[in-house]
């Protein structure tokens, strides 16, 4: 028996619509996963270089407290030997004393940022916790080179949320295909072939019937007209509105695209701008605190003299320290915006 239809359910029908359905879901549970994954890695880039950026600010803690101790000692003897007054040794002890605050706090952020890396490397933080993670890089201010075109060609073609958008498109399209075409009226072949036998006993029945001697067949038309296609016209209706809707969004998120990898890139090149203009002040005040710690050491200024600018070189080292890791930051985010994020650390997501 043969049935093929010619008008309704010809060029699509309710299973095939089914399959390919099915299949654009699976493309869009694809990328969501892999949005999911980048999100993961940049995430956890950004605990990296938080982790590199709270050492480096314990070590300047630290040597912020060794010269706050050899200030307050220098100015502990001068006081001893009766050079100044008893006031200069109580301003430098407190000023110690706010030094080992600062890197106990130093110390605080350290711990926290850690945490932050372990829950994203591991699901279970128990195994971890008496586990130290330390990095094996440093913060370093690679120059990168931009091609703003480039960055918007590769966050059309790799941005899953992109592409999960056009592909949910032409899943309505399909909807809407599935549901233009169930405008039609039914409109049928049909053909059927057959051998038959009269013989009651089995083994005559099989003879005639291998033999062909009753042969059965036919072929017609089967013409199904509804009174009304109403409910027919409102699912195409509504089909397409939500196609337009889909089309609307994609459109919206494509200017999305295009103005955060804009933000990105200029977000990149302020930020390396900031370690220049950091690293130079560190510079200048690294030289200012040399020049006022041997004028302490000849007995010219006071201990709480240098350790105003001991404060100024702390605060800059810092600064610059902030300035690294928010450059590389800045870095992951355009990729991530690119959607380039996974195939630059080397990650592939194949699907079986």
């Amino acid at each position: 028996d043969l049935r093929q239809p010619l008008l309704k359910d010809s060029w699509i029908d309710l299973p095939r619509m089914t399959i390919s359905i099915a299949k654009k879901n699976l493309a869009i549970s694809q990328y969501n996963l892999q949005l999911k994954m980048m999100q993961i890695v940049q995430s956890t880039q950004n605990a990296y270089y938080d982790l590199v950026a709270a050492e480096d600010n314990i070590k300047v803690q630290e040597k912020a407290l060794e010269l706050a101790d050899r200030a307050y000692n220098n100015a502990k003897e001068r006081v001893r030997v009766g050079t100044v007054q008893p006031l200069t040794e109580k301003s430098a002890q407190a000023a110690l004393a706010g030094i080992r605050a600062d890197l106990l706090a130093a110390q605080r952020q350290r711990d926290f940022v850690e945490n932050v890396l372990k829950s994203l490397l591991s699901d279970h933080f128990e195994a971890w916790h008496n586990v130290t993670v330390h990095p094996a890089e440093k913060l370093l201010a690679i120059p990168q080179t931009y091609n703003l075109q480039a960055s918007w060609l590769n966050g059309f073609t790799y941005r899953p949320d992109f592409n999960l958008a056009r592909t949910e498109i032409e899943r309505q399209g399909i909807k809407l295909k599935f549901a233009q075409n169930q405008m039609f009226p039914t409109l049928d072949i049909t053909a059927s072939i057959g051998r038959s036998s009269v013989d009651q006993s089995l083994t005559g029945a099989f003879g005639d019937i291998s033999s062909g001697k009753d042969p059965e067949w036919s072929i017609g038309f089967v013409l199904n007209v509804p009174f009304t296609f109403a409910q027919e016209r409102a699912n195409v209706k509504i089909a397409r509105i939500q196609l337009q809707q889909l089309e609307l969004t994609l459109q919206q998120l494509r200017e999305s695209i295009l103005v955060s990898i804009d933000d990105s890139v200029k977000q990149a090149q302020i930020a390396y701008e900031r370690i220049i203009a950091q690293r130079e002040a560190r510079s200048y005040n690294e030289i200012a605190l040399e020049a006022e710690m041997k004028r302490m050491e000849a007995g010219t200024v006071t201990s709480y003299e240098v350790l105003q600018f001991q404060r100024d070189l702390t605060r800059s080292r810092g600064l610059e320290i902030q300035a690294l890791a928010d450059y590389n930051k800045a870095l992951a985010h355009l990729y991530f915006n690119e959607g380039t994020i996974l195939r630059r650390n080397g990650i592939e997501l194949k699907v079986k």
